[in-house]
């Protein structure tokens, strides 16, 4: 409850008390490691992902701890762990519409030949639960890589899926702080940044703005707000982004 509420510090108490009381019980321990997990990805993303693999060989069958290293690969920038996790989730839970969605996302950004079965996976995940919101966010993800190969800038339905998951009060009260860094803001940013036009450079510099704000020194908002700054021709200022998302991590 508090880490959902950006309370980490009164979040990080709670586990450790799990931690102690009940380190012999496999259930709590899964529990306070990914929650240890959950809030180290947005500060401290290798310890992050440290407590998930402790998580996973403690017990090789628990979803949560792929789905979460999942999260910290892709916060970092590490595509290819990221579909290994995502598939291992995938093949524990073939029915989850989490692990469905997140997989395909995944496959269509590190093979643009599978953008088509991502489609395909991203509408299944909507017939076993479309009340997850973050499926909105997923298939707009996907749908941007369907318009890169395309050669297109415009698309109606990217837009109509970023609506639904912004207008809709569940983005705060459902999704999880990282789910809500790429569905609330990376994800917009990059198809914003695709776009590149200056109203839509000047909603991203917003989106932006409001992320700084949420979530402070998080590598892959330095590194986009980089690709920002080359689209408004400062050098100066994208170098600096640059460096700082290497410096957090980041992958670039």
């Amino acid at each position: 409850m508090y880490y959902c509420c950006f309370e980490f510090e009164k979040a990080k108490n709670d586990f450790d008390i799990v931690l102690s009381k009940f380190k012999s019980d496999k259930t709590s321990y899964n529990i306070a490691y990914r929650g240890y997990a959950m809030l180290y990805a947005l500060t401290n993303n290798n310890l992050a992902i440290s407590y998930c693999t402790k998580s996973i060989k403690k017990s090789p069958k628990f979803f949560y701890g792929y789905i979460l290293r999942v999260f910290c690969y892709l916060i970092k920038g590490d595509f290819k762990n990221a579909l290994y996790d995502f598939g291992m989730a995938y093949k524990l839970k073939p029915t989850s519409a989490e692990a469905i969605a997140f997989y395909a996302v995944a496959l269509s950004i590190s093979d643009k030949n599978k953008i088509n079965e991502s489609r395909e996976l991203i509408e299944k995940a909507f017939d076993y639960d479309k009340n997850y919101i973050m499926l909105y966010a997923c298939r707009a993800r996907i749908s941007l890589e369907m318009l890169k190969v395309s050669d297109e800038k415009y698309s109606d339905s990217i837009l109509a899926d970023f609506r639904i998951l912004h207008d809709s009060n569940k983005i705060t009260n459902e999704l999880t702080p990282h789910e809500f860094l790429f569905g609330g803001y990376v994800w917009y940013i990059e198809y914003l940044l695709y776009i590149g036009d200056d109203n839509a450079l000047k909603f991203a510099y917003e989106l932006f703005s409001q992320a700084r704000e949420k979530f402070h020194n998080i590598g892959i908002i330095s590194y986009y707000l980089g690709k920002y700054y080359d689209l408004k021709h400062n050098e100066k200022a994208s170098n600096r982004e640059y460096k700082k998302a290497e410096e957090l991590g980041y992958i670039t």
